[in-house]
Formats: C-alpha cells, structure tokens, sequence
C-alpha cells in the first residue's frame, strides 16, 4: 500500500489496537492510492509532550556550532602599577607558584622588603571570564627613563609585547597568535625595543631571531638577524649602537648545544662572533651601565636533565672571572649605578629536574660586586625569573 493513510497506518499500531482499527476504517471509506493529491491529506496535530525537567548539564552543542568568542584586547585593561614606580629601589620581576601557567609581575622594594603582585588580579579576570588561557606575563623591562615598563603577555590564544605607564595604561607593541615573544631589552635613548621571537609550531618550530622594533614605526616589521638557528638574549651597549646576543644550533635549553656570545652591530649590520667552545654555552650577557664590564652566564652541563650555571663578570676586553657564590644562576640584572648585581638562583642543584609543566623553585638575590656579600631577597617556596632593575 502507498500513500499517507497507510504511514499513519503503520504509525499508530504502535500506539494501540483502536488507532489501529480507526485508521483502517478511514482506509476504506476513503482508499489508499499513492495518487491521492498532497493537498487533501490529513494532518493531525502533534500530541503534547511535556517540557523536560531542566537538567544542570545542558545539551552539548555541537563544535560546529559554537559561538566564536573574540577575546578583548589587552590594551581594554589596564594595571595597578603605582608600587612600582613609586617603591624605593624596585624591582620588577616575574615569578609562579611552580605551575607553568601561571607567571605574574611583581614588584618587590629593596628598602622595606614590601612585595605587590601587578597582574595578579588581571590574570584571575582574564581566566574566570574564559578570555584568554593559561595567561602569563614575562620579560619585565624597564625603560631607561623609569617613566613605562614593557613585558611578554602569553596565553593559549596569542603572544604579545605590552609597555604600562604610571597610570597603568597598556599599549600594544607587537601581537602574535603563531609565534612568541621573550627576552625585551630598551635601548639607551628609550626608543627601541630589542626581543627574540620563534614559531610556535611547524618545521621550523625551535628556531629563533633576534630582532629591534623602533617605536616610531611599530606598524613597519622590525629588523631581525639569524645567525644561528637558536638567538636569543639581546642586550644593548651603553652607546646604544651594538647588541650583544647569544646563538646555537639548537633550542636553548641550559642542558642543550652549546650557545656562543655575538656582538651585531646596527649601523653596518656587521657581526662579530666573541666566543667559540665546545664544552659549554655563554649566554644572557649584559654590559654595565658604564660599559667598563660584561656579565653572562656560563652553563656547562652536568648531567642529563641538568647544567652547571655560573655568573662571570669581565672588564670588557680583560678576562672574565666566576663570581663565588653565584652558582646555578637562572637570569640576573645590573644595578643602576653598576655596583650590585641582582640574580635568580636554584635552590638546590636537583631542583632542577623538574618533569612536565612544572617549573624549578629558585630564589632572588643580591650581590655586592665589591665585599662579594649576598644578601636573599626572596625564600626559595617559588619560581622567580627575569628580575629588572627601575633607573
């Protein structure tokens, strides 16, 4: 049989025997062609069905059709950033509990101790709001003026490079959603830039340049060099008119190939290799404001999943010597007047075999160049990275 009386037919056998019989009544009174015009089939309404008891889980949507959520831009927040310009002798520096995802700007006063967390309460917005992922705020770096700050904002969504005023007020410098950012340095004059910057994936992922960003002309791409395949650490001479960086063969790790020191000059785009050896890697130089002495790291390794880390400090052109006292060094930074050196160090030398997405528990201190005392400044229940300096 066709037709639409037959489907209700076979419908509603289901639903019971006096259905049944109605419809084969209507069967035939009226037959079953398959000729039968649409227009003059029955419609039945649909039987109610009641409103399901709502549920705390919802229907999963599919993929396809979630909403796509642009999240704000940074430069919509802002940051309380009077500490660290207003607390004597600050720091700015980076730390975590320990969870790779987590990274937040503090500033810590070398005068009373006092400790203010920047980003924190940004940090928890962007997260609990669905923003932005794994938020993470890195590379602190102090203009030469001490009037503004730039640093590293990451997330799952993208990389970008913001500065902060006084008044808290965020400008983005350079944004990325396919590559990250690391490293900032200001030149002398406060008008440049100078980071590294690598490929979060594809075939080229593990390689990195240096590159400088002149402020006047942000929106232009900045110019970069790649000497190696791993660049990273730039610093700026006193005069501003060289860069001193480190470069490898392979992703910069401190158990990795070894790294060698280069000195790029910007004016002829010369580059002048300072070190060559096999057995260690001489990373993170940085010149004293004088520009009388060079400091960098040497890391040489000790084992699998660890390196020896050292600081050593030069007269430039002299020899360099390690500093005592300044073993299993992560980052440092030059005081203002050049006479101390404030430096992240781990708290033991097996805290550096950390699995996962974990990071090693370290601790910030400060030496004096001329008694060689050190002085902590923080305990060791935590990761502190990059330290800065404010002029």
């Amino acid at each position: 049989m066709k037709g639409k009386f037959c489907l209700c037919g076979m419908r509603e056998i289901a639903a019971g025997r006096l259905r049944v019989w109605l419809c084969l009544g209507l069967l035939f009174l009226q037959g079953c062609r398959g000729d039968r015009p649409a227009a003059a089939r029955l419609s039945l309404p649909p039987t109610p069905v009641p409103s399901p008891t709502p549920t705390v889980s919802p229907t999963p949507i599919p993929p396809a059709d979630l909403p796509l959520v642009l999240p704000p831009p940074l430069t919509d927040f802002s940051l309380p950033t009077e500490p660290a310009f207003d607390l004597p002798e600050a720091i700015l520096f980076t730390a975590s509990p320990g969870a790779a995802q987590w990274m937040d700007l503090y500033v810590l006063s070398l005068q009373d101790g006092a400790v203010v967390c920047l980003t924190c309460d940004l940090r928890l917005a962007l997260e609990q709001n669905g923003w932005y992922n794994a938020p993470r705020f890195d590379s602190p770096a102090w203009a030469p003026d001490g009037g503004r700050f730039a640093f590293v904002f990451r997330s799952v969504q993208q990389s970008s490079i913001l500065t902060a005023d006084r008044r808290g007020v965020l400008q983005e410098m350079r944004t990325s959603r396919e590559a990250w950012f690391a490293d900032l340095a200001w030149s002398p004059a406060g008008d440049a830039l100078a980071f590294s910057v690598g490929p979060l994936a594809g075939e080229d992922y593990g390689a990195s340049m240096v590159c400088v960003l002149r402020l006047e002309a942000q929106r232009t791409d900045p110019l970069c060099v790649a000497p190696e395949r791993a660049n990273r650490f730039p610093a700026w001479s006193p005069e501003g008119e060289q860069i001193i960086f480190s470069g490898g063969q392979g992703l910069y790790r401190p158990d990795g190939r070894p790294m060698d020191l280069f000195v790029w000059d910007l004016e002829t785009r010369a580059l002048t290799r300072l070190t060559e050896t096999a057995d260690r890697s001489e990373v993170a130089a940085r010149w004293s404001p004088d520009g009388t002495r060079l400091a960098y790291l040497v890391q040489a390794r000790r084992g699998l999943r660890q390196a020896e880390s050292r600081l050593w400090v030069t007269a430039t052109g002299g020899e360099a010597v390690p500093l005592l006292g300044a073993e299993d060094i992560r980052a440092f930074a030059w005081s203002p007047d050049g006479a101390r050196i404030v430096f992240t160090r781990l708290a033991s030398p097996s805290a550096e075999a950390c699995c996962g997405d974990c990071l090693p528990w370290t601790a910030m201190l400060l030496f004096d160049l001329e008694s060689g005392s050190i002085v902590p400044l923080t305990d060791a229940s935590q990761w502190v990275g990059q330290p800065a300096w404010r002029p």
